[in-house]
């Protein structure tokens, strides 16, 4: 049995879900492996994912960049949460810091900006945020520039430490736990399925799939950034390519 863990942006949608990918994919699990995705989306991305494109099958999601594990139903099966920083003090600090909103995922989640900026559905206005929050699964932002996006995951890494794991997607920055990375999520998936690392297989395109593609065997998308496309074994084109590839051998 194989475990093959795709990135979902850039990776599996590059270039579209079409019909030929999801056949791609039913051959790969006829042939006895699994699939599914490990991004940096939420759990609730799996429900959106089977109403847009019903005949994408898949095995499990490791969402939040390997903080919470789904099966292919949606039932939770492992999560890791960050309970080192109040997500609170970290949304007061990246406001502060310039970034334009917060998003907060855990227990209970919210899109915050700052006080007296406009506010669009479904944000509030930092001083309106109920109480505290004490955890949380991942913590959000997206910045104008790619530079704007590194310095402030260098800012997070010299103020933080290892309280936390701040992971730049493009002008996008996840913050997760510091044992959280799609790596240590697919070795807790692999368990959860009775395999080991040696079945599992990873493919990505940006600088956040760099754990997963320096732990395993690997691949990178032809697309994808050089930095990714140095530490993988080998380039594709697409999800279809590497599945004929793993297959023919």
């Amino acid at each position: 049995m194989k475990i093959l863990g795709s990135d979902f942006d850039g990776t599996l949608n590059y270039g579209g879900i079409d019909q030929a990918k999801c056949d791609a994919i039913d051959s790969w699990r006829r042939a006895g492996h699994l699939f599914g995705l490990v991004s940096g989306r939420g759990p609730g991305f799996l429900r959106n994912l089977r109403n847009q494109y019903p005949t994408l099958h898949m095995d499990f999601f490791v969402a939040y960049n390997g903080a919470f594990i789904v099966d292919a139903e949606g039932k939770t099966l492992d999560t890791t949460v960050c309970d080192g920083v109040s997500a609170l003090d970290l949304t007061a600090d990246l406001l502060a810091w310039g970034c334009p909103f917060v998003c907060a995922s855990g227990v209970n989640g919210y899109t915050a900006r700052k006080d007296g900026e406009p506010l669009r559905d479904g944000e509030c206005a930092f001083s309106d945020l109920p109480g505290d929050f004490p955890w949380f699964y991942q913590v959000s932002v997206q910045l104008e520039t790619y530079a704007a996006a590194e310095a402030m995951t260098h800012k997070l890494k010299e103020v933080y430490g290892d309280r936390l794991n701040p992971l730049q997607n493009g002008v996008c920055i996840d913050i997760v736990a510091p044992t959280v990375n799609k790596a240590a999520g697919l070795r807790r998936l692999a368990a959860l399925f009775g395999g080991n690392e040696a079945d599992i297989i990873a493919v990505g395109d940006n600088i956040n799939d760099l754990d997963m593609l320096k732990a395993f065997r690997s691949y990178a998308m032809e697309n994808g950034v050089e930095e990714v496309k140095r530490v993988s074994g080998q380039t594709v084109e697409s999800v279809i390519e590497l599945i004929r590839l793993e297959l023919s051998t």
